[in-house]
């Protein structure tokens, strides 16, 4: 099986784009980080699996990384020295 396929079909990828752009499973947050995206179609589309604070699964705070809303300092395991 050809790694294109195994991806179709373990994650069930829908051929068509869904209209507008967007997986019908998401929530669009918009990010300051982000600019126009190319008129090309999509060929790879990566699912990041992160926790922050390591090991917490809840909260805001990876919306917050990403629209640069996280407070850096706010949990003993900061990100303050990466900044």
């Amino acid at each position: 099986m050809k790694e294109s396929d195994y991806v179709k079909e373990t994650l069930r990828v829908n051929e068509k784009q869904p209209p507008g752009g967007w997986w019908n499973n998401a929530r669009q947050v918009v990010s300051p980080n982000c600019d126009a995206r190319p008129t090309h179609d999509v060929s790879l589309l990566l699912l990041h699996a992160i926790s922050l604070p390591p090991g917490e699964f809840s909260g805001d705070a990876i919306e917050a990384l990403f629209t640069n809303q996280l407070a850096v300092g706010e949990h003993p395991f900061s990100l303050k020295s990466l900044t």
